[in-house]
């Protein structure tokens, strides 16, 4: 090509609450961070069927931390040149651009209970390949600042008395209460509160089985206990990117695994810490290699 096309992210405006859409802003600053021109789309929140969208107000939407430019008017992308990164939870082409990507940030239809519409050439990136097994790339990355990530010797001197429930989007699927005795997760709480839960309590016991909330229980020394895999089935949850150290309620009904064994927690958790480190060294060459990919499938 004579000239580099342009890469414009559709998305959510920025929500620390949400992985997914955490994801699409961070996508968007490492394209730029390597050299390739990239822009946020940002989708109108007024809008529950994910096709309308909003123009940049100042740094309103964005986390300034990140160099997310943001489309001011849909006229700036060239619809036949330019590349459009959209998340799974957008049906169709509404921004009527040839060379699309579709982001999987999740399994198709989880979030909005219809399956993705998608064109014969659109380009499919997972970001865990249990999303689509048939993707042409899979792009993934933990966003944890790792010099957050509490020491061992830390959380060894750290009473435990609490326990924890968390339903989250388990209440899509099923019934869910709170375990007895435990605190609930759910009610809106600041970061420090948060913090100040997991680091004091023994278990997590969650009704989502696919959130942020199992790492973060993790890495603040709390053990995850799932009571149920729904929407998706074990196999699943077992072959994530990351190995989360967890157990099950048959586990804990039977003290099984880390019930008593709080050192082999300790241990299984520095092996998920590894491997978070190990994925985010090899970040900005996954990048390339997905922008490389993306070219040939297009270009």
């Amino acid at each position: 090509m004579n000239t580099f096309p342009h890469f414009f992210i559709a998305t959510p405006i920025f929500n620390e609450g949400s992985d997914g859409v955490k994801m699409l802003h961070f996508l968007c600053h490492s394209l730029n961070k390597i050299g390739i021109p990239s822009s946020l789309v940002l989708m109108d929140p007024r809008d529950p069927t994910n096709k309308a969208f909003i123009a940049a107000i100042g740094d309103q939407g964005i986390n300034q931390d990140l160099m997310t430019p943001v489309v001011k008017f849909i006229n700036e992308i060239d619809l036949e040149k330019d590349v459009i990164i959209y998340p799974e939870i957008i049906q169709g082409n509404p921004l009527e651009g040839k060379n699309i990507a579709r982001y999987f940030l999740n399994r198709s239809g989880f979030i909005t209970g219809n399956p993705t519409l998608m064109g014969e050439n659109d380009f499919i990136l997972t970001y865990q390949k249990i999303f689509n097994l048939t993707s042409h790339f899979n792009l993934y990355y933990p966003m944890q600042d790792v010099n957050q990530i509490p020491s061992r010797e830390y959380l060894e001197k750290l009473d435990r008395p609490l326990s924890l429930t968390y339903i989250g989007k388990g209440i899509k699927y099923g019934n869910c209460e709170r375990i007895s005795k435990t605190i609930g997760l759910d009610w809106k709480k600041s970061k420090e509160e948060y913090i100040l839960l997991l680091e004091h309590s023994k278990f997590m016991f969650t009704w989502d089985p696919m959130t942020g909330v199992v790492f973060d229980s993790i890495i603040r020394g709390c053990i995850p206990v799932y009571l149920v895999y729904k929407p998706w089935i074990e196999e699943d949850i077992f072959s994530q990117e990351l190995v989360f150290p967890r157990m099950t309620a048959m586990d804990f009904d039977n003290k099984k695994k880390f019930f008593n064994d709080y050192e082999f927690f300790l241990d299984e958790r520095e092996k998920m810490i590894n491997q978070v480190i190990n994925f985010q060294n090899k970040w900005d060459e996954q990048v390339h290699s997905f922008v490389e990919k993306v070219l040939k499938h297009f270009y």
